[in-house]
C-alpha cells in the first residue's frame, strides 16, 4: 500500500479495473440508494437514486449529470440553475472563462442592485455590456435584429412586417420607421400622438407639423427658405411646359 492508502481513515480497495461501495435499503435489501465508484480506466463517480431507485444525480470527474434543480450558493434552487451571491450589491455571480482562466462573460449586481451582463473580447476589452438600469453598449461590431446577413451599419433591422422600428415614449409612439411594400417610410408623431410628418420614398409625403426651413432652423413663415446663393429656389418639370425660378433682385435696379 501507498502512504496515502496507509493513512486515509477509510480505504476500500476492489478490483483492478473498478470497485464500488453501494448503499442500498436495509429493509428490501434490494433498491440501490447512492452507489461510490471508481477504478483504474474509469471515472470516479458517485450516483444517487431516488425513492424510486431512479437515479438522479451523477457526480463524476468526467461527466455530470442532475436530474433536478442545482443550487450554487443556496440550498432551494427554484430553477434548473439559481445561483445565489452573498452580497445583493457589487458582486460578480457568476465568471465564464477560457482555458487560461481568463474570464470572457460576467454575470454581476451593480452598486444599486441591478443585473449586468458583460461580454470581453480577444483583447480583455469589455465590448458589450447590458445593465437592467444604466447605459448599455454594443461595442463588439454590428447589432443585427431579424437578420444574419451584415450591410455594414451598425444597426440593421430585417422584419417581414411593414413596421420595421417603433419608437415611444410612456407607451405612446412617436416615430415609426417602415418597410411599405419594399419602400421606406419615416413617421413622426406630435404630443397628441397625430401623424404630423411622413416621408415616404414612393408615394405621398408630408409635413405638418409645424413651418419649414431650408437654410434656417427658425422659420417664420410655412415655408422660409434662406440662401446664400443668387438662385433661391428652382422649380422645374419633367414635361415641356417649362418651370419657375426664384432669385434674388439685382440690387442695381
Amino acid at each position: 500500500h501507498s502512504a496515502s492508502i496507509r493513512t486515509a481513515k477509510l480505504t476500500i480497495q476492489g478490483g483492478h479495473y473498478t470497485h464500488a461501495v453501494t448503499f442500498k435499503d436495509s429493509y428490501s435489501n434490494q433498491d440501490n440508494y447512492a452507489t461510490l465508484q471508481g477504478g483504474y480506466v474509469n471515472d470516479s463517480k458517485l450516483i444517487l437514486f431516488n425513492s424510486s431507485s431512479q437515479l438522479t444525480t451523477t457526480l463524476s470527474t468526467g461527466d455530470s449529470s442532475f436530474a433536478g434543480n442545482v443550487g450554487i450558493g443556496t440550498n432551494s434552487p427554484s430553477a434548473r440553475l439559481e445561483v445565489s451571491a452573498d452580497v445583493t450589491t457589487n458582486v460578480d455571480i457568476a465568471h465564464f472563462s477560457n482555458s487560461n482562466d481568463i474570464a470572457k462573460a460576467k454575470i454581476s449586481l451593480s452598486a444599486n442592485s441591478s443585473g449586468e451582463l458583460s461580454l470581453i473580447d480577444g483583447s480583455n476589452n469589455t465590448d458589450v455590456f447590458i445593465t437592467s438600469n444604466g447605459d448599455s453598449y454594443f461595442n463588439g461590431g454590428e447589432v443585427l435584429i431579424g437578420t444574419t446577413t451584415s450591410t455594414g451599419a451598425k444597426l440593421i433591422v430585417d422584419h417581414d412586417n411593414t413596421k420595421m422600428l417603433e419608437l415611444k415614449r410612456s407607451g405612446n409612439t412617436k416615430a415609426r420607421f417602415i418597410a411599405d411594400s419594399n419602400h421606406g417610410q419615416l413617421d413622426l408623431y406630435n404630443s397628441a400622438t397625430a401623424n404630423t410628418i411622413r416621408l415616404l420614398a414612393s408615394g405621398d409625403s408630408y409635413l405638418n407639423g409645424g413651418n419649414v426651413g431650408i437654410g434656417t432652423t427658425s422659420p417664420s413663415q410655412k415655408l422660409q427658405v434662406v440662401s446664400d446663393s443668387i438662385i433661391m429656389a428652382d422649380f422645374t418639370t419633367t414635361s415641356t411646359k417649362g418651370g419657375i425660378s426664384i432669385s434674388e433682385a439685382d440690387e442695381g435696379g
